[in-house]
């Protein structure tokens, strides 16, 4: 259960046996349908919920240091113990030579990662592929390789795109 300044929201599919108090979550919700309310109904007769559905939920945890992580776009990584989080923010270019083709340049591709402290401190950096071991606040980030690759034959969603780095502490 969830509450903002206006609305408390109960979400009815979610086995409190699975999660611990405090975990954080990334939720796909949906408005619940009007036979999932009665459960809610009959266990909170006096409270007036906003009833969501979770339709799909991933773990959020922390990351290891030195080890290779893979970052799906718009996704984040947090550093519970710094009160750090790392998101992948967007594609700011994919210049790079489609597999399929020979190219005498093998171009680049520059992704936005967003970085974000527990003061609120918000802080955006742009790197190419390649990079290795930029220092950013107490840390030091590698971006080794953006997927999927281009190529002539297939479009790619920014969706479909994730970036493999090494996050090391500085």
């Amino acid at each position: 259960m969830g509450n903002t300044y206006k609305y408390s929201y109960q979400a009815i599919n979610l086995n409190k046996n699975d999660f611990q108090i405090g975990q954080l979550l990334k939720v796909n919700i949906r408005k619940a349908e009007e036979s999932e309310l009665l459960a809610c109904i009959t266990l909170y007769p006096t409270f007036d919920y906003l009833n969501i559905y979770v339709n799909d939920y991933e773990k959020y945890c922390d990351f290891a240091y030195n080890d290779t992580i893979k970052l799906k776009y718009k996704s984040c990584l947090n550093d519970y113990s710094n009160h750090t989080t790392f998101c992948f923010d967007s594609v700011l270019t994919d210049s790079r030579c489609p597999e399929n083709l020979i190219c005498i340049w093998g171009g680049e591709a520059i992704v936005r990662f967003k970085i974000v402290n527990d003061r609120n401190s918000l802080l955006f950096i742009d790197l190419p592929t390649g990079t290795i071991d930029t220092i950013v606040s107490d840390y030091k980030i590698s971006f080794i390789d953006l997927y999927p690759y281009p190529n002539t034959e297939i479009q790619i969603n920014k969706n479909d795109y994730t970036a493999k780095l090494i996050i090391k502490r500085k």
